[in-house]
């Protein structure tokens, strides 16, 4: 408006003073969804490559969590970090690299757990082999689609994609 009105830009400081609040929380929710938008992504192609027949789609979708979940980290947040290990967990089971998937599971939890993401922190104990009692608790009527859901792979005796 100042500009349109031909006043000085040096009125317009109190709009920039009462614009940096809300500008702010808007940063959080477009970060929030940027990220949520990626594990979304990254998830799908995670159970995609737990289903694939052909080794190099199986590649390929695989980088591409990966890619994901690296853009995820370069956020910088606590929640989107524990994410990200839960991405990359995923990656490693689904390529067999079972001891490197569970290090990652273990990492994930914790990040979940503090970023108060319970159900997410409890997927990833229950893909360390430990039951789903926080799961039933909640009264979560199929803890495996949760698991297949939140996170996708190929786990070995738990194929679910």
């Amino acid at each position: 408006i100042a500009l349109y009105s031909g006043e000085t830009l040096g009125v317009s400081q109190g709009v920039d003073k009462a614009w940096r609040g809300p500008a702010r929380t808007l940063d959080r929710f477009v970060q929030a969804g940027f990220i949520r938008g990626l594990d979304t992504r990254a998830r799908r192609r995670l159970g995609m490559a737990a289903q694939a027949t052909d080794a190099g789609e199986r590649r390929a979708l695989l980088r591409g969590v990966e890619g994901h979940a690296q853009t995820i980290l370069r956020e910088k947040t606590r929640w989107g970090d524990a994410l990200a290990l839960l991405l990359r967990a995923g990656v490693a089971a689904t390529r067999g690299e079972r001891e490197r998937a569970l290090s990652l599971l273990e990492r994930a939890e914790t990040g979940l757990a503090a970023a108060d993401m319970a159900l997410h922190a409890a997927v990833a104990r229950s893909r360390r082999g430990e039951a789903d009692a926080w799961m039933a608790g909640q009264t979560i009527r199929n803890p495996e689609r949760m698991r297949a859901m939140l996170a996708p792979g190929d786990w070995g005796d738990r194929r679910e994609a």
